[in-house]
């Protein structure tokens, strides 16, 4: 087992109190083995227990760049209560009409890492927290929440407080959109039950297709020795999809090395489930999953669009489906920020945002003045191309153009 404990290197003194809690900020290579062990447990206390905010996963996962990690430790009475961590980034906004850039910002984000704050529900608390983050504002230019539930204490809190709407704006390209998810209930056949018997048919015929083209190998990777070989297959298919191509996005344009040793890291504790497609030898279509206390997730995916005409996204999506209710059962396959294509296969949802609070600094007002318009004009023209039944053409024009591919 990897000693994956920390060294104290200071005492944390940075302390600030309110009745009986006391919140401290630090980076997380100073907090104490003791703590990281309650944190853990804080977690799955709060229903937060994902592998975003693992603090065994966020040690490995920011080897090397720990000055990345600030996380505010909250106690009462002396007793451990939660901690809440988020990464310092610098990572411009974008401004895009449709794919296309037309201008960016510079900006360092404090992202918050998790779902939610693994924290009582109490706005005092929430207030103290908050004023021990802007104690550090100009370390920051935003603070980035992406997975906010509607129907959550914190968003409830980021709407009311007199705190936050003194000292932040808070933006969101778009409003509300569903957090899909699938529920592992009964077998893989009640699950297939959700759509329609045409729909069925079309999802076995697929598989069929593919088989007859020649011999199909579905893999699953979940051994350290395999995360070599399969990230090397899953980049080079990467490098072909129109993700990449067009938007420079995708596990081709990750820094392979870190995520190798963050695959081998996941892996030695059972959290690696990944997969790769081939046919006819051929590798086709891949899937970065890992699952991690009864969640699984797909980091990214990707597919060669030579592949296209034999729907070879569709079908491993499918045939890993089939796996997950097979064996080693996860509670939830989490899909994490919506596409359609997500609540295709999803049985449930619930509605969540991605924001930014933005610190009440003029900079920051025409960063969200020239973002939001940018996004409105996108959102209309979209809607128009929809009306128009022109999207997917356009799409695969703009796509034609920039060198992308077609849709599996």
């Amino acid at each position: 087992m990897v000693d994956i404990s920390p060294t104290m290197a200071n005492p944390i003194t940075n302390t600030e109190s309110v009745g009986a809690y006391q919140v401290s900020h630090a980076r997380l290579s100073e907090v104490a083995r003791a703590n990281l062990a309650d944190w853990k447990m804080r977690d799955i206390h709060y229903d937060n227990n994902i592998l975003h905010g693992d603090p065994e996963w966020l040690l490995e996962q920011f080897k090397g760049e720990e000055e990345k990690l600030h996380v505010f430790l909250v106690k009462m009475g002396g007793d451990f209560l939660g901690a809440v961590p988020f990464e310092l980034s610098q990572r411009p906004l974008k401004c895009q009409l449709g794919e296309f850039q037309v201008v960016e910002f510079p900006l360092r984000r404090l992202r918050l890492l998790g779902y939610s704050l693994s924290l009582p529900a109490d706005g005092c608390l929430y207030d103290l927290v908050f004023s021990k983050i802007l104690e550090t504002a100009g370390e920051f230019d935003a603070i980035f929440m992406e997975y906010l539930k509607v129907d959550s204490y914190l968003w409830s809190y980021l709407r009311t407080s007199p705190l936050i709407s003194q000292h932040f704006r808070y933006y969101s390209r778009q409003g509300p959109l569903p957090h899909p998810l699938l529920r592992f209930k009964g077998s893989f056949d009640e699950y297939l039950q959700k759509f329609s018997a045409k729909t069925r048919k079309n999802r076995v015929r697929e598989v069929k297709r593919l088989r007859d083209e020649g011999g199909v190998e579905f893999i699953c990777v979940t051994q350290p020795d395999e995360v070599e070989d399969f990230l090397d297959t899953a980049a080079a298919i990467s490098r072909k999809t129109w993700q990449f191509n067009m938007v420079g996005w995708g596990l081709a344009a990750w820094d392979l090395t870190q995520i190798k040793r963050r695959l081998k890291f996941a892996a030695e504790r059972g959290w690696l489930r990944s997969y790769l497609l081939k046919c006819g030898g051929t590798p086709c279509s891949f899937i970065l999953g890992l699952q991690h206390s009864h969640r699984f997730y797909h980091a990214v995916v990707g597919y060669d669009p030579q592949w296209s005409r034999l729907s070879v996204g569709s079908v491993l999506q499918f045939l890993v489906l089939e796996d997950l209710f097979g064996h080693n059962r996860p509670e939830v396959y989490d899909f994490g920020t919506y596409a359609p294509y997500k609540e295709y296969w999803a049985n449930e949802s619930y509605l969540e945002l991605s924001g930014f609070l933005f610190p009440r600094r003029p900079y920051l007002v025409l960063v969200e003045i020239v973002h939001r318009a940018c996004s409105r004009t996108s959102i209309q023209a979209a809607a128009i191309l929809d009306r128009l039944h022109l999207k997917p053409s356009v799409r695969r024009v703009l796509r034609r153009i920039r060198g992308g591919g077609g849709k599996a």
